[in-house]
């Protein structure tokens, strides 16, 4: 798998709930269908402002002598932006309901709610080519995306303007996490690092999350698309960041041995076939 690719546009934005414990949310039912979270339609950018590093000059002698860096004193923020205006998922960021008055929908901004935000996972991604050149597969389709583990995004709202199209910007900050939304920690063996706000990356195919909730009785859970290849699919117990015991893995499905515990999350994380 290349770790060089040259992005291009911007196809889609998935947004995911997620528990006290910063791991995603299940359905609000058990049983074999999966929640994908929300879809956020219409994505036109997203902007990562990653903090310059702070700067410290050594001087003396009416010069500086030495120069060092260290961490920013900023957290990284971003900023999504849309075509569409999207009042049901507006309200859920939001912490608030779309009210009905007549056969209108309406919305609160700047509500009491504002910090009461609730946490999320964003999954956001372009369209790419292996452009490697010592890639086997150079100029083959890739896809590059942005995990942020972790965050709260505040609807800012559009514009109105004379001969301009609608475009909506979404505030996102991104939080400090040790782990992965389904629970698997970041380990200096493997990452490189214990801590992060965002993850970077680049796979074969479109990359997904798809959330599950046993019921206690259900032994197969339907996959929301078929993955590529049952090796493109990583699967996890929240509770211990680890594949669940007595599963078999279908691109398709995912079966176990036993049915999983009523409340018990299933997490995928895979690529899709095309």
């Amino acid at each position: 798998m290349t770790q060089i690719a040259s992005g291009a546009g911007f196809r889609r934005v998935q947004i995911l709930l997620l528990e006290s414990d910063k791991t995603l949310s299940p359905p609000s039912s058990g049983g074999a269908t999966a929640t994908e979270g929300y879809h956020l339609s219409g994505a036109k950018a997203l902007t990562l402002n990653i903090p310059e590093p702070e700067k410290i000059n050594h001087s003396g002698d009416d010069r500086v002598f030495a120069a060092d860096v260290l961490p920013p004193r900023e957290a990284v923020t971003a900023e999504i932006r849309t075509g569409k205006t999207n009042l049901t998922l507006d309200a859920v960021l939001s912490g608030v309901s779309v009210a009905t008055i007549g056969e209108m929908k309406l919305m609160g901004r700047g509500t009491d709610q504002q910090g009461e935000e609730p946490q999320v996972c964003i999954l956001a991604y372009r369209q790419a080519l292996d452009t490697d050149p010592d890639s086997a597969t150079f100029g083959a389709r890739r896809w590059v995306f942005a995990l942020i583990p972790s965050a709260r995004i505040v609807p800012k709202g559009g514009t109105m303007e004379e001969g301009g199209a609608d475009e909506n910007a979404y505030a996102v900050s991104p939080t400090v996490v040790t782990a992965y939304p389904w629970g698997h920690a970041f380990t200096t063996a493997d990452e490189g690092c214990t801590e992060a706000q965002i993850m970077w990356g680049i796979s074969d195919n479109i990359p997904s999350i798809a959330v599950w909730e046993g019921d206690g009785t259900t032994t197969e859970f339907t996959m929301p698309s078929n993955a590529a290849s049952t090796d493109k699919m990583s699967v996890f117990d929240p509770s211990t960041g680890a594949e669940p015991s007595g599963l078999t893995k279908a691109v398709g499905a995912l079966t176990f041995s036993s049915a999983p515990a009523d409340g018990a999350v299933i997490i995928c994380f895979y690529e899709k076939a095309a």
